[in-house]
């Protein structure tokens, strides 16, 4: 919501006339304001058809996930008891299709992201679909050693932590994504693929240079994390159009 207020904002004081071109929708479970210039909706089931730009920021590493751990060369999937992590059966039978673990080491296994995307593709008429999500390629997560814990983790202050099951409610719970599962979706409806990148050469590619009290060191949050920063180089750049 606040992405769209700020564009909002910008937009009335450099090309209004551009803005009053526009129909702005926002899809969100919790309505969190109310703004003339956008239309809310729960689900993007609701959305019409869109000529222009179809985006979301971390909407898919927040899509629940079944966590599956391998120990003694059984493979088990996570649950929550008494805050803590313990093994059990699985709840699906399709969370152990296909599924490699090496010995001691976790996984993330998630089935909403790809029909998400897909309906989200199915809605775009003309124009790009921009998706902006922690992740990586299938060959880089499930390269050996890499990531032996799986990648969920927390995520507040701006720092990451291991302990995701600490603080309840009040830290983010994020995990990579397997970015070429919604490229191929993508792509079955339809899409082309323009690329995958960094968020970093995304905003430098797409810009037109920073001003300089962008840059300011004194920022809380200086524009330079985008480029060089945790957040400028994990966060990546899905960019499709029709």
């Amino acid at each position: 919501g606040r992405f769209l207020l700020n564009l909002i904002a910008f937009l009335e004081k450099d090309d209004p006339a551009f803005l009053d071109r526009l129909g702005i929708y926002a899809v969100d479970i919790v309505r969190r304001f109310d703004h003339p210039r956008i239309k809310f909706t729960e689900g993007a089931d609701a959305l019409p058809p869109i000529e222009g730009c179809i985006f979301s920021f971390e909407l898919f590493d927040a899509l629940p996930c079944h966590v599956v751990t391998n120990e003694g060369g059984t493979l088990s999937e996570l649950y929550v008891e008494e805050g803590r992590f313990v093994p059990g059966p699985f709840s699906d039978l399709r969370i152990a299709e296909g599924l490699t673990v090496p010995e001691g080491c976790r996984r993330e296994v998630y089935y909403e992201a790809a029909p998400l995307y897909g309906l989200l593709a199915s809605r775009l008429r003309q124009g790009h679909l921009l998706t902006f999500d922690y992740g990586f390629k299938a060959s880089v997560l499930s390269r050996p050693g890499l990531f032996p814990d799986g990648t969920l983790m927390s995520y507040s202050g701006h720092k990451f932590g291991r302990d995701v099951l600490q603080n309840p409610g009040q830290q983010d719970i994020t995990y990579a994504i397997n970015f070429p599962t919604l490229q191929e979706e993508g792509e079955r409806q339809g899409l082309r693929t323009e690329g995958m990148q960094s968020l970093a050469a995304f905003v430098s590619e797409a810009g037109h240079g920073l001003p300089p009290e962008a840059m300011a060191w004194n920022d809380p949050f200086p524009a330079r994390d985008l480029f060089f920063g945790t957040i400028g180089q994990d966060l990546k750049v899905l960019n499709q159009h029709r």
